[in-house]
């Protein structure tokens, strides 16, 4: 079982991070107006802190969102990019330093289900419905795009 004290600091601030960096990289895979933006950001935040999510077996998931209601705040890169690409890089990278400190640091068991719970998020995140189009077009591209996007979470966190 993992808990804070068998990491550094700065290694506790990244496994706190990465599921924000998880949903954020859903949503910034393609564009959204910024109501469908709001409601997908949302759903990542409930599937982060909600206990009901997959994997709550997980010591190590509880301790984190045991902090996170606690009111301890992951520190964030200072200066984010405002480019989309840049923003997705930053957080695909982030999500794959998180799961390399974890294959490195912990319990195989608990670095596949802290994996597996990113993905989750990203599902949440991808779930929610985008903005309907007369056509259906705008539907279908976005749908393939979300679909996109979670195959390369889980390829950079190596659970495909």
């Amino acid at each position: 079982m993992s808990t804070e004290a068998d990491f550094t600091p700065d290694e506790w601030n990244l496994l706190l991070s990465a599921p924000a960096f998880a949903a954020l990289y859903i949503v910034e895979s393609d564009r959204y107006s910024r109501l469908v933006a709001y409601q997908k950001m949302m759903a990542g935040i409930w599937a982060i802190l909600e206990t009901a999510m997959p994997d709550t077996s997980s010591k190590l998931i509880v301790a984190i969102r045991a902090a996170l209601h606690a009111g301890q705040r992951p520190r964030y890169p200072e200066h984010f990019p405002e480019d989309r690409m840049a923003i997705c890089r930053l957080s695909l990278e982030q999500c794959r330093q998180a799961a390399a400190i974890l294959s490195r640091r912990a319990p195989n068991s608990e670095a596949v289900a802290y994996a597996s719970w990113l993905l989750a998020i990203g599902e949440a995140v991808a779930a929610v419905p985008d903005e309907a189009f007369p056509s259906g077009q705008r539907m279908t591209q976005t749908a393939e795009h979300a679909r996109m996007a979670l195959e390369d979470l889980a390829i950079t966190l190596s659970i495909c």
